[in-house]
């Protein structure tokens, strides 16, 4: 199931450097059919996403809302990863994800994701499965100057960090060694 996209799809905007990318919303993890969608919609794509969790607590489709250190963030982002590959990339966070809920795939360490997942309870009850949900960012590959996705990872979890004094939550916990 998809929900409704918080923006139309496929709608152009300014990345953090000056490359044009198309953000791509709410495909979720659990969907047996996320792949297939995804690569139907961006094949072939790079680019950066982000895995977020939607609210439990409201009917409307909104983003949990997840206090930091320095605000809360509303558009419940728990990691910021990049790859040439979103679709690929996308399978294996998928796969790890779903292992560590122990649904369908066995080894939760295929993306670092799944292993911070499959180590804390806390964080599979704060953060259910059926929540789970990745937007994306695909970078537009006919510009002049194609863009280094892991240079719009870096400045994507900056971003973040600067807003919110903190990285992506699954990323902090990666970079610590807890994963």
């Amino acid at each position: 199931m998809r929900v409704k996209h918080s923006i139309a799809p496929h709608q152009a905007h300014q990345c953090i450097r000056r490359w044009s990318c198309i953000m791509v919303t709410n495909y979720m993890i659990e969907d047996p059919l996320m792949w297939e969608k995804i690569n139907k919609d961006i094949a072939g794509a790079s680019g950066i996403y982000k895995l977020r969790c939607l609210s439990t607590s409201t009917a409307e489709d909104h983003y949990m809302q997840i206090q930091r250190v320095a605000g809360v963030d509303d558009g419940g982002i728990l990691y910021i990863g990049a790859a040439s590959g979103l679709s690929n990339r996308l399978a294996t966070v998928k796969k790890s994800i779903c292992a560590a809920f122990n649904v369908k795939y066995k080894d939760p360490r295929g993306h670092s994701t799944g292993r911070c997942f499959s180590k804390s309870d806390v964080l599979r009850k704060q953060f259910p499965l059926s929540g789970l949900c990745v937007t994306l960012e695909v970078v537009d590959q006919t510009a002049d100057d194609p863009a280094d996705h892991f240079a719009l990872e870096n400045d994507a979890i900056d971003s973040y960090a600067k807003q919110f004094g903190e990285a992506p939550p699954l990323n902090s916990m990666g970079r610590a060694g807890l994963e």
